[in-house]
């Protein structure tokens, strides 16, 4: 049996992490209902989701220096508290600022949540719990911003306010905040996580002021670069040239004082030389890319092309979270009760997210629910395998001082993966909507095609209202069909891309592996 601490620990954690999980991917299916709500335009109001990943991304690359300085377990319970109590204040009538700053302040202190859970899952767990309790966390880390929260979010503003979305994760974050009061209540002096004397010299301050404001800069500049670079058109405008000059800057400026630190930094370099973790943390980019990458592209289709609610939407991603329920309980029960070595249900996995995109490539306008389920069920089953039998091979070897730096870093590469992945599919997108419109405007009769070949969607509409002419008559009626399915075919294309990312980042992984081998044999026979 689980031993009583550790279970109520692991609901703790669990309930926490879904509290975050829930308002993570905040404008996955309303962005447009935050926008006008706030009186804001669709780029002002995508800065709440920008102060979001770039304090998270902060959070998780200070995450082991503040578990260090003040023990895992202390900032566990105020990471949870700053979280829930962000979450409430954000639910308040506040202005586009201060509801920035709330945002701002929930990415941070989910990162540090994150970070120092895990963390202390893989400490405290019993050897034999260790996969199904990874496998639990990971429901509510990985598959609920992925399958339930664009769900919660959408009935909750096609059924209310958008502001009650913040709300609707509260109550799972005061749970989570008393089960871990209750579990980590007398919490050992020798368990805190704090190995300050051990690896850093009491002169300098491992948190460095400074230095995180550089990081903070940098990971702005960064996230707005990735999710706003397909809007301004990438390096052809200077304000996105700008913010990647500032990112380089400010990144670069805070790892040179990282460097002349000597102890007393941030990331420790005896972690990457677990050649498991390396390998792990470069696939972490790839699965992030996958996961986020179609969690993004499946709404965006129902909204766009199946002209879906926004609980209909939500509800598109729903049918897949059994399946990556059950995925993930299952990699976890075979790593746990059998001897099936984690690493071989990877490719597994991936074969099955493959498959689930090349069928979804495949969808017109005139799909239902009854067409994308099938694939959907594959899609969450395979990243059920793939991403628990990640954590465990990545993380599962690491010493109890390094986990909370790899779990860190771990959740880092995700995120990080994921804004890639949508910044790569945004551009890709646009750019095969436009090939595929121009494709088929061609293929009209001759003079049908005349107004809509100058790509203007209002100018048909009001020249036919201004004057009786049949052919641009019918121009405006044909303008929303064509529309419709020029995106379905750019949205073919972008499943299609997924389903041949692993084609390309495959040979990659394999070449990073042999190589991470040979530095690991070399470093032995020294």
């Amino acid at each position: 049996m689980m031993a009583r601490r550790f279970a109520t620990l692991l609901a703790a954690v669990t309930l926490l992490a879904l509290t975050d999980a829930i308002n993570s991917t905040l404008m996955m299916v309303n962005r447009a209902h935050f926008a006008g709500g706030l009186h804001a335009t669709l780029d002002e109001a995508a800065w709440l989701n920008i102060l979001y990943f770039a304090a998270k991304l902060a959070g998780f690359v200070i995450a082991a220096a503040v578990a260090r300085s003040f023990g895992e377990a202390a900032v566990l319970r105020w990471s949870g508290g700053l979280l829930v109590a962000s979450i409430m204040a954000a639910s308040l009538p506040l202005d586009l600022a201060t509801l920035g700053a709330c945002r701002f302040v929930h990415g941070a202190s989910a990162a540090l949540m994150l970070a120092t859970a895990q963390a202390l899952l893989f400490r405290d767990a019993p050897p034999r719990w260790t996969p199904l309790s990874q496998a639990v966390f990971a429901l509510a880390t990985v598959m609920a911003p992925a399958t339930l929260a664009p769900l919660a979010q959408g009935w909750v503003t096609d059924h209310g306010s958008w502001r009650l979305v913040f709300l609707a994760g509260v109550p799972f974050g005061l749970s989570g905040i008393g089960l871990a009061l209750f579990a980590l209540r007398r919490e050992p002096a020798h368990a805190r996580g704090n190995v300050r004397g051990s690896a850093l010299p009491s002169t300098l301050d491992p948190i460095d002021p400074l230095g995180i404001a550089l990081l903070t800069i940098g990971s702005i500049a960064t996230v707005f670069v990735l999710q706003e670079g397909n809007r301004h058109d990438w390096l052809r405008a200077p304000q996105i040239v700008q913010a990647g000059l500032l990112a380089a800057a400010a990144l670069l400026l805070a790892a040179w004082r990282q460097y002349r630190r000597d102890g007393a930094r941030w990331l420790q370099a005896g972690l990457f030389r677990d050649p498991h973790f390396a390998f792990g943390f470069c696939v972490s980019f790839v699965a992030g890319f996958a996961l986020f990458g179609s969690a993004f592209l499946l709404p965006a289709f129902a909204l766009s092309v199946l002209r879906l609610s926004p609980t209909h939407a939500g509800d598109l991603l729903v049918s897949s979270a059994a399946t990556a329920s059950a995925g993930l309980l299952l990699g976890g029960a075979l790593a746990q009760y059998t001897r099936v070595a984690p690493f071989k249900l990877i490719p597994l996995g991936i074969v099955l997210f493959m498959l689930a995109m090349g069928m979804l490539a495949y969808a017109t306008a005139y799909s239902g629910l009854p067409d994308m389920t099938p694939p959907l069920l594959i899609r969450g089953f395979g990243l059920g395998l793939m991403f628990i039998s990640l954590t465990l091979v990545t993380l599962g070897g690491l010493p109890t001082e390094l986990a909370c730096q790899g779990a860190a870093l771990f959740n880092f590469g995700r995120q990080v993966g994921g804004l890639i992945g949508i910044a790569f599919l945004q551009t890709y997108l646009h750019h095969r909507h436009a090939a595929a419109r121009t494709a088929l405007v061609q293929t009209l009769p001759v003079g049908a095609d005349a107004p809509l070949a100058a790509g203007s969607m209002e100018s048909p509409l009001r020249q036919a209202l201004s004057q009786i002419d049949p052919t641009v008559a019918m121009a405006a009626t044909l303008e929303p069909l064509l529309e419709r399915q020029a995106g379905t075919l750019a949205f073919n294309a972008g499943f299609l891309s997924l389903a041949l990312l692993f084609i390309v980042a495959i040979p990659m992984l394999l070449a990073i592996k042999a190589a991470l081998g040979r530095y690991a044999a070399g470093t032995t026979a020294h």
